[in-house]
């Protein structure tokens, strides 16, 4: 139970409840220290690198290499292979696609006001057409990674950058954190 605020703050918190002892009531304890480290950010992998022109080339090239080993471990080998050759095409192209979908829109918008002053450069209007198309690969591509992230299957068209959209993604990420496992005796394991 909790507003937005306290999810954003307190998202890993966890309540404790001891025995109740000789009472009828236990009491809840709440640690509100916050941890020093997030830890390492898991690999995932994101729909829209498959947009990319080269992406099925590096794939190809990757999982074409000689490795040896049993068809598991092969298998396990070209996936860390393939890991920072995705992770490459990801800072190259795809690193932050809502600044990008701003900036494109942001160059559109000052060229369609230069055209407003001289609607018959053509060069312009080929460069409108050109962003436009830009833009809109751009949008989808953020659309795509904001819809991925938080699962949001129903949402097809609209303002994919609400802070809605942020909620459900922050939410999403921390309940599939796992802080700690209980081993068959009891114990408690920290990840």
């Amino acid at each position: 139970m909790g507003n937005w605020c306290w999810l954003k703050d307190f998202s890993d918190l966890q309540a404790h409840f001891p025995p109740p002892g000789i009472s009828d009531h236990s009491p809840c304890i709440l640690p509100l220290q916050r941890s020093n480290s997030p830890g390492v950010r898991p690999f995932k992998y994101l729909n829209a690198w498959a947009s990319h022109p080269s992406f099925l080339g590096l794939v190809k090239e990757v999982l074409s290499r000689w490795v040896e080993g049993s068809l598991l471990e092969v298998l396990g080998k070209k996936l860390r292979m393939l890991k920072p050759v995705l992770k490459e095409l990801h800072r190259n192209f795809f690193k932050d696609p809502v600044l990008e979908s701003a900036k494109i829109k942001q160059d559109l918008i000052a060229l369609q006001a230069n055209l407003d002053k001289d609607p018959t450069n053509e060069d312009a209007r080929r460069t409108e057409k050109q962003l436009l198309e830009k833009y809109y690969k751009a949008n989808w591509v953020e659309e795509s990674c904001l819809k991925q992230k938080a699962r949001v299957q129903w949402l097809r068209l609209g303002d994919s950058n609400s802070a809605c959209f942020h909620r459900v993604i922050k939410v999403r990420q921390d309940r599939n954190t796992i802080v700690k496992i209980r081993k068959a005796d009891g114990e408690w394991i920290k990840n």
